[in-house]
This record gives structure tokens, sequence and C-alpha cells, in this order.
């Protein structure tokens, strides 16, 4: 399993629908923050997930949020990711795969961003390294 399965796999699924932008991530925002756990917000598009990561963060400032983006390419184009794509995509994949289960957190991402493959758990977890200011790191 992916990291993202991972995560949402966790516990059965709920899903809002056709209620209106803003009223959705309120029901969402609390959900997460009354159960402790994960959740996954499916945006459109990009401009819609920015705009939903700015209002997540207005209406609860300590939730944790995870943005993951997309890839900016197609998947047989010639040309690679941008630097900045990939870096953030890995950068929330290591993320998710440090989260505690009984974490309040909320995903956002787009449907193109949520079907893209991910390396699984153990190897993201592995592969990724946090680093905090102040903190020591043994060179060897």
């Amino acid at each position: 399993m992916s990291v993202l399965q991972d995560v949402i796999v966790g516990s059965p699924p709920q899903t809002i629908f056709s209620a209106p932008f803003g009223a959705d991530l309120l029901e969402l925002v609390s959900l997460a923050e009354q159960k402790s756990q994960t959740v996954v917000y499916v945006a459109s598009d990009d401009r819609r997930a920015q705009t939903a990561h700015d209002l997540v963060q207005f209406l609860s400032p300590s939730l944790k949020i995870v943005r993951l983006p997309a890839w900016d390419s197609l998947p047989y184009d010639r040309v690679s990711p941008t630097a900045t794509v990939a870096s953030r995509r890995c950068s929330a994949l290591s993320a998710l795969s440090r989260s505690h289960e009984q974490t309040a957190q909320i995903v956002i991402t787009t449907a193109a961003g949520l079907i893209q493959k991910a390396a699984p758990r153990e190897v993201m977890a592995g592969a990724s390294l946090a680093l905090r200011p102040g903190e020591r790191l043994e060179t060897e």
C-alpha cells in the first residue's frame, strides 16, 4: 500500500458532497479535530486546493495541513516535473509516512494528485529525514 492509502484506509470513509465551498471545509476541520484523525479533501483544481489550504489555515491555525500537489507534467511527457513540485510532493508523502494514526490533520490534494502512484509508507519513512532548528545530526 502507498503512503496515502495507509492514511485513508485507516477508518471507514465518510463523504461530504453537494455542500457549498467553505461549509465542507468547516465540517472536515471539525471532524479532524474531534476524532483526532486524518481527513482528505479533494479539490477540483490547484487553485481551489490553494484556496482550501488558506481557508483551513484561517479556520484552525493549530491543525496540521499536508498539501499534496499533483505532478505538473503528463505521465509520458518528455519533460520531468519541476523541482519545486517534486520536492513539495515528496515532503507531503514523507510527512504522511511519519504521522501517527491518531493525528488530527487534513490532507489537501486534487484528483490528479490522489491517483498518482506513491512509494510504500516504509520506503518513504526510511528515505526521509526530518530536521529542526537547533537539532544535532551525527554525520556518520
